[in-house]
């Protein structure tokens, strides 16, 4: 029987950002394994990144893959948060071979749940749930607080790994714009006054300062066919930016809201065109990962609209400029309730941001240390009993 102090149950890169930091920080001072569950039949769209992403975590000492085939016993097991359609695949995949001391949920989004947690506690055991912020723990998924309260649950808040655990210790930029989801715009309108507001920021932006753009991105690669044609970076200059800005904005954006959609399109696409010609493209120099790995190298801004890292730049304390103007009443119905919790209003291209703002973010929240808190976790765990060593010597 092998011998581990943490086993994380891995299927990829984008269901467990947290555990490159997690191998970073702890690999020298523990026996880590990963035990790779393929529970979405391979995903063509990120097999580059998550392969890297893969392969940057087996870099680290005392870090290695575990073969499914061998019994193995740890101290602490860590899994995410997962579904129906995928419990029984990973309850034979663990059972099958695997002894743990104690079970640790890992919940990384700030306003997520654990909406099957009553069916994972039938398959395994009691769990420890691992959650960045209590005071939005499970408010977008609610389902698991009745089971939590019911079963005496150890809930133990613990921010987030990032920040001081950097994937890429050497990024360094002034601002970095996230270019959100378009599913968080109802309309191309609400998309190009997103557009417009960012490209009037970076009018105030000094020329030598380091701008990064961030597409939220699915896919592999860090094309930017999609939203320009290249042949557009030629008349995509200030100037004429800013003068459609001017002329959409007349009479309370009138002209906008007659204009049709293939010519809001190719204004769209001249927006886009000018974002990426003043920034680097952030896809093409660094690993199509979750802009949280790369928080800690911003030194003046996140630029953004409605998304999770603002909740993570806040807590960083990273000035966020919310370029979408888009409120609780008016943005989709999936974004109301993080914009109610932690949205920061629209600055309209302005380059001034309230630092009243952190204060959304509890300092029990900040003060938090995951890697601390996940190393007591293992400590405090017991070591294999004599029985188990001596049924291992045995075999």
């Amino acid at each position: 029987m092998r011998h581990f102090d943490l086993i994380l149950l891995y299927s990829s890169f984008r269901r467990h950002e947290s555990y490159l930091p997690i191998i970073k920080a702890l690999s020298a001072t523990y026996r880590i394994g990963i035990y790779r569950v393929d529970i979405d039949g391979g995903n063509a769209k990120i097999e580059s990144s998550d392969n890297l992403y893969f392969k940057e975590c087996l870099k680290y000492e005392a870090v290695e893959i575990i073969p499914s085939n061998i019994p193995i016993q740890t101290k602490v097991l860590m899994t995410g948060r997962f579904g129906p359609r995928v419990l029984p695949l990973i309850h034979h995949a663990i059972q099958s071979t695997m002894c743990y001391e104690k079970w640790i949920i890992l919940v990384e989004g700030p306003m997520a749940g654990v909406p099957i947690l009553k069916e994972m506690m039938t398959a395994f055991a009691k769990p420890v749930l691992f959650i960045p912020d209590r005071s939005r723990f499970a408010l977008l998924e609610p389902e698991a607080l009745e089971i939590i309260q019911q079963n005496n649950l150890c809930v133990v808040e613990t921010g987030s790994p990032f920040g001081h655990y950097s994937a890429r210790d050497e990024f360094k930029a002034d601002y970095i714009i996230a270019y959100p989801n378009k599913i968080s715009f109802n309309h191309n309108r609400d998309l190009y006054r997103f557009l417009s507001n960012v490209v009037k920021l970076l009018s105030k932006i000094d020329p030598n300062e380091r701008v990064y753009v961030k597409v939220h991105s699915v896919r592999d690669g860090g094309g930017t066919e999609s939203f320009f044609p290249k042949n557009l970076k030629l008349f995509a200059q200030p100037w004429l930016l800013k003068m459609i800005r001017f002329l959409l904005k007349i009479n309370g954006y009138s002209l906008l809201n007659r204009l049709p959609d293939n010519i809001l399109v190719l204004v769209i696409y001249l927006h886009n065109a000018y974002i990426f010609k003043r920034g680097s493209n952030f896809i093409a120099e660094y690993p199509n990962w979750g802009l949280q790995h790369f928080m800690g190298g911003i030194k003046k801004g996140l630029i953004t609209g409605q998304t999770n890292l603002v909740w993570e730049a806040l807590k960083m304390r990273v000035p966020v400029y919310n370029c979408s103007d888009l409120t609780t009443s008016n943005a989709p119905q999936s974004y109301r309730l993080p914009i109610a919790s932690f949205g920061i209003p629209c600055c309209e291209g302005e380059l001034n941001f309230n630092e009243l703002e952190f204060q959304k973010i509890k300092e029990s929240v900040r003060n938090s240390n995951f890697i601390k808190t996940l190393a007591a976790e293992i400590e405090a765990t017991k070591q294999p009993t004599d029985e188990v060593l001596k049924m291992e010597s045995l075999g």
